[in-house]
């Protein structure tokens, strides 16, 4: 079937992140604040905590913005192309972008579809100093947008896909243990063989 393609402008706000200053009272008063490497480590699923938090104080007075749970929020800028649900009401610096999702569209839909074209957001970037990428480019980046109930589908028949993958993943492991425990017995006992008849 197909489904127009729409300018991510169009379904989503784009809200921009900063960093307040370096003052004590600025900090770690328990507004998360998400830079690209608390996004590294969460990388395509949901992201409620972060290494660093503000103050209100400290959200007050930089460009750092709240947004609600459910926001997107996607890595502009070294590197591009992070992309993870907010589990709680956080806000970003400056090297990350949130994206609230309008009413056609659902979060874990966009986040999907976001982390599929990982190459074209990287691909917008400009820059000399480092790569970034623009509100203007992502706000034009084209969104697939089925209907709310093609989204839901898609979004449940991709997560049982990934958790098969993540099933094969964890049985590979598993048997990877039993193999080292295996290899660890054999040479175990090939030791005391050796040493019992004397040979070493």
């Amino acid at each position: 079937m197909n489904y127009p393609t729409v300018r991510l402008r169009r379904v989503a706000e784009i809200v921009n992140g900063g960093t307040p200053t370096s003052d004590d009272e600025n900090w770690n008063g328990g507004v998360i604040w998400v830079t690209p490497a608390d996004l590294r480590d969460h990388h395509g699923g949901t992201i409620s905590d972060s290494e660093r938090t503000l103050s209100p104080d400290g959200l007050m007075s930089s460009s750092a913005t709240l947004v609600p749970p459910g926001s997107v929020v996607v890595s502009t800028r070294a590197p591009i192309g992070y992309v993870a649900i907010a589990g709680v009401e956080l806000a970003t610096n400056q090297g990350c972008r949130a994206l609230v999702p309008g009413p056609d569209l659902l979060g874990p839909y966009l986040a999907l579809q976001l982390s599929s074209i990982t190459d074209v957001l990287d691909g917008r970037g400009r820059g000399t100093t480092f790569m970034e990428l623009s509100e203007d480019e992502l706000a034009s980046v084209p969104i697939l947008l089925p209907p709310l109930d093609a989204q839901r589908e898609a979004i449940a028949q991709i997560q049982k896909r990934l958790q098969r993958v993540s099933d094969l993943v964890d049985k590979n492991l598993r048997m990877l243990d039993l193999l080292a425990e295996q290899r660890r017995s054999i040479v175990y006992s090939g030791v005391r063989g050796e040493l019992a008849g004397g040979k070493l």
